[in-house]
């Protein structure tokens, strides 16, 4: 066996190598993408969850226009909103706070004095107020999150949104393969 031959095969040898150390990366990253699809199928069989969404916000002492953030689902999830409440920190608080409330669905929070019309939901001039939604009327998807804009509000006065929306497994995001 000459240099030349014994060169070759270890060329093709360590080719060998790394085309199945590749093909085994690939398949670990697969299997890894499957284990997490069976797990939230697996969490998701019996339908969507419950969760609780909640955000606070205190006026300015000047008593200007303000926003606060409600949460949003995470990535893969999508959100249903069902019941909104807003109000101070007790249904019997004194004195009731006032003002109005337009309630958004944006990825990005609102800007102060020209919100878009169109990321607007609901809105709320007496409270504490209770507000139902049926099933697809508010939806949430990542990286979207509920925002209360609020005007009118008392000075320095607490107010808080709290409610419930259903999470399920968005079924548009597309898990990643690499193979």
């Amino acid at each position: 066996m000459t240099e030349l031959d014994l060169h070759a095969g270890i060329e093709l040898g360590q080719t060998s190598l790394d085309a199945m150390g590749n093909l085994t990366a690939s398949c670990n990253s697969l299997a890894q993408s499957m284990a997490r699809r069976i797990e939230a199928e697996r969490a998701y069989q019996f339908g969507a969850t419950a969760i609780p969404i909640s955000g606070v916000g205190t006026s300015p002492s000047n008593g200007a226009d303000f926003v606060f953030g409600l949460n949003g689902p995470e990535n893969g999830y999508v959100w249903e909103i069902r019941r909104l409440v807003i109000g101070g920190p007790s249904p019997i608080t004194t004195p009731t706070p006032t003002g109005t409330a337009y309630f958004f669905v944006s990825a990005m929070k609102p800007a102060v004095g020209n919100p878009a019309m169109f990321d607007m939901f609901d809105s709320s001039t007496s409270w504490p107020n209770v507000a139902f939604y049926s099933g697809y009327q508010v939806v949430l998807h990542y990286p979207q999150r509920g925002w209360v804009y609020v005007t009118g509000a008392n000075d320095s006065q607490q107010i808080l949104c709290a409610g419930v929306a259903l999470n399920t497994v968005d079924k548009r995001v597309q898990e990643e393969q690499t193979l």
